[in-house]
């Protein structure tokens, strides 16, 4: 065993003395000769290390030969502690693997106009370095080639340079701005991974693609535009970039890669184009300042952990495109009180929506055929509705403690409630009833009904209009709802031809403003500020109910702000839609009449003519 240990020894001592063996030393340098060409190489002694300037000349003469110097060897200045600056002749075109790393007092390089390659790790380490004027020459710059250069505040990339190596300028923490050139059209792995001083780049148009890691750990970088060359961002390119507020993503990315923008904990908000197709697993993840994203028809799946830990999100909507939503896609995502999942979606991963605390309503479309364990886990669903019409096993693990926080009421589709019932799904877990969707509504002749669900958001149905209404200075103000869903437990005013009409169950309905509609418990007794819709005379409104009058549980009313404004609030049927705040007169430029047919100047409380309409004000 001794043998062999000593024999390794020497191994490693013949090769050594090899790879830094030197043919001459000339002025203090020393060379290795080829032909009529001279590399600078490395000292065979501690002794003979480099420290200083030093100057590389053009060429030199040894034993009556004149030898070209057109290249730095592997490692030539490597280790050079007491090396402060080096220029480098205008004969010389490469510099090797290593010429100069760790040479950590080295705090100035002149770099000669014909050096076409700066080597793999060339200056690695070189901690005193402060800037780098690379020349016109160079097309490539090498693997970590200035990694580690944590004093570098600058350096100027030429036109000439078509490649940047992995790691090539990783960990320059000193180093504050970046200009690639259009030139460049690969940019390795790595490149700029680290750079924490990093606050802006311009990325050029001839990039086709964004590396893995290339921007990741740059804390300081604030904003970044990504040209319409790049088709790809690799995995975690921009990760953990935590001053990172804006990004704009061109139209002709398709793909963005795991962990992309992971713990981009500024980003507020990110549109994704509709060129991409698919959400890598975490490509946003932890992502915590994150309030809302724009996910296009073209994205076909979300990846597992994808919006991870955004717990600033609050709303999202999945689009019919997407089939599939990953394993924790969605995970602690605490803000997030509304999501709309596409009619295309067929799974939903385990816990992707676990730990989603404010999430009270959820809709999971027909197609969806398999529901993972604690998707919803810890969610304070109060409604469930489910468009599956044939139902699979329930599985409590979706729904975990569900029973434990809410009275969840679960609202499945007409006609499969016993179909439910047989499949597992119970009222022992979902307290608030299993309930079927389809919800009939009658408007009257008068044109007109109110309306009040407690189960769930309701789409409004075609031919009807849904309105809120206010008291104002003695007028009553209808609002139209105009994104065709009544939120839950919002009472309403509805208009459409007399009819019966049926109301499905949905999610995501926005909230509605000032609303002076209230709905009666039961215990109500009117007391002179409460009207209900009535049709008095042939005229449709809110008259007083009478003082002392018991008002009847789910009554919707409309409840004034004091007693003694009017006996009724009136409009007609034809005027419904024209009923709005017009107390501010100075906006309104319309030639007015009263009832009599007289012109007036400004608006009259009661019903006025304007444009040929009534409007009551």
């Amino acid at each position: 065993m001794k043998r062999k240990l000593l024999f390794i020894a020497l191994l490693a001592l013949m090769t050594s003395t090899t790879l830094h063996a030197y043919d001459a030393r000339i002025d203090g340098i020393n060379y290795n000769f080829s032909g009529d060409e001279a590399t600078v190489t490395h000292p065979n002694y501690a002794s003979d290390s480099y420290s200083g300037n030093v100057v590389i000349p053009e060429s030199v003469t040894f034993n009556d030969k004149t030898y070209s110097v057109t290249s730095i060897g592997v490692q030539a200045f490597s280790l050079c502690s007491r090396l402060t600056s080096v220029t480098i002749g205008n004969s010389v075109t490469s510099i090797g693997y290593g010429a100069f790393e760790g040479c950590r007092s080295l705090t100035s390089v002149t770099i000669g106009n014909n050096v076409t390659s700066i080597g793999d790790y060339a200056f690695e380490s070189c901690t005193g370095l402060t800037s780098v004027t690379i020349p016109n020459s160079v097309t490539s710059i090498g693997q970590k080639a200035f990694y580690n250069c944590s004093s570098l505040t600058s350096i100027t990339i030429p036109n000439s340079v078509t490649s940047i190596g992995d790691g090539a300028f990783s960990h320059c923490s000193g180093l504050t701005s970046i200009t690639i050139p259009n030139s460049v059209t690969s940019i390795g792995t790595y490149a700029f991974s680290g750079c924490s001083s990093l606050t802006s780049v311009t990325i050029p148009n001839s990039v086709t693609s964004i590396g893995d890691y290339t921007f990741s750990f740059c804390r300081s970088l604030t904003s970044v535009t990504i040209p319409n060359s790049v088709t790809s961002i690799g995995q975690e390119a921009f990760c953990n970039c935590s001053g990172l507020t804006s990004i704009t993503i061109p139209n002709s990315v398709t793909s963005i890669g795991v962990g992309a923008f992971a713990s981009c904990s500024s980003l507020t908000s990110i549109t994704i184009p509709g060129s991409v197709t698919s959400i890598g697993y975490g490509a946003f993840q932890d992502c915590s300042g994150l309030t809302s994203i724009t996910i296009p028809n073209s994205v076909t799946s979300i990846g597992d952990y994808a919006f991870y830990g955004c717990y600033g999100l609050t709303s999202v909507t999945i689009p019919n495109s997407v089939t599939s939503i990953g394993d924790y896609a969605f995970y602690q995502c605490s803000g997030l009180t509304s999501v709309i999942i596409g009619n295309s979606v067929t799974s939903i991963g385990q816990s992707a929506f676990e730990y989603c605390y404010y999430l009270t309503s959820i809709t999971i479309p027909n197609g969806v055929t398999s529901i993972g364990s604690h998707a919803f886990y810890q969610c304070l669903l109060t409604s469930i509705v489910l468009k599956i019409v044939d139902p699979f096993d329930f599985d409590i693990d979706v729904f975990e403690d569900i029973d434990k926080y809410t009275e969840c009421v679960l609202i499945v589709p007409k006609g499969t409630r016993d179909a439910y019932i047989a499949a597992g799904w119970t009222e022992e877990v979902f307290k608030g009833g299993i309930i079927e969707d389809g919800l009939e509504v009658t408007i009257s002749s008068a044109g007109f009904a109110t309306f009040y669900d407690k189960y769930g958001d309701v789409i409004i149905p075609e031919g009807v209009t849904a309105y809120t209404a206010t008291v104002r200075n003695g007028s009553v103000v209808l609002t139209e709802i105009k994104d065709g869903k009544i939120p839950v437990k919002t009472p309403v005013v509805l208009k459409g031809a007399p009819d019966t009409y049926e109301f499905s169950y949905t999610t995501g309905a926005e909230a509605v403003g000032d609303n002076h509609l209230r709905v009666s418990t039961g215990s109500l007794t009117a007391d002179g500020t409460q009207y209900a819709l009535t049709k008095k005379s042939g005229v449709v409104g809110f008259n007083k109910i009478k003082v002392g009058t018991a008002i009847p549980e789910g009554k919707v009313y409309l409840q004034a702000p004091s007693a003694g404004i009017k006996e009724f609030f009136a409009f007609e049927e034809d005027d419904a839609t024209d009923i709005q705040n017009l107390n501010d007169n100075a906006n309104l430029n319309e030639t007015i009449y009263n009832l009599a047919g007289q012109r007036i100047n400004k608006m009259q409380r009661g019903i006025n003519i304007v444009n040929g309409k009534k409007i009551l004000f």
